[in-house]
C-alpha cells in the first residue's frame, strides 16, 4: 500500500505562564504527497481490449467513479501497482485510465497511447 508522507506542526497556547510543553504536536497531510489527481486521466473509450493484460481494470461493482477512485488513492485506502489503473465509469459508460504523478510517459508507453500533437491535450475526466 502507498504510504503518505506527513508533516508536524506544533499548536501552541500561547499567554503568560504557559509553559512550552503545552504545545500539542499535531499530524497534517501533506499536500504535495497527493499523486493522484482527475487531471491525470485518459479516456480509453468503450472497448477493454485497449488495456487487457497492460494495466489494472478495477472491480466496476466497487469502483464505478474516476473521482471517488482518485479520492481513495489520495487517502490511502486503495492501493495499485504498476502506478495506473482503469476504471469503468458508470456516468459516461466508458473506461477511463487514471495514473499517478510522473508516470504518464511509462503508462502511455505500456498502453500504446501516442498523443496527436496537433489534438488538444486531452485532461481531466468525465466521470
Amino acid at each position: 500500500f502507498w504510504l503518505k508522507p506527513f508533516w508536524l506542526k506544533f499548536q501552541c497556547a500561547v499567554g503568560p505562564r504557559v509553559p512550552p510543553s503545552a504545545c500539542l504536536r499535531v499530524a497534517h497531510r501533506d499536500p504535495r504527497a497527493e499523486m493522484w489527481s482527475s487531471e491525470q486521466t485518459f479516456a480509453l473509450g468503450s472497448d477493454p481490449e485497449v488495456f487487457k493484460g497492460k494495466a489494472a481494470l478495477l472491480d466496476p461493482d466497487m469502483y464505478d467513479s474516476v473521482s471517488s477512485v482518485v479520492e481513495k488513492l489520495n487517502s490511502g485506502a486503495l492501493a495499485v501497482e504498476d502506478g495506473c489503473c482503469v476504471v469503468l465509469s458508470s456516468s459516461s459508460r466508458q473506461y477511463f485510465l487514471v495514473y499517478a504523478e510522473g508516470m504518464k510517459e511509462k503508462v502511455f508507453f505500456r498502453l500504446s497511447i501516442v498523443e496527436d500533437p496537433l489534438e488538444p491535450v486531452q485532461t481531466g475526466m468525465m466521470g
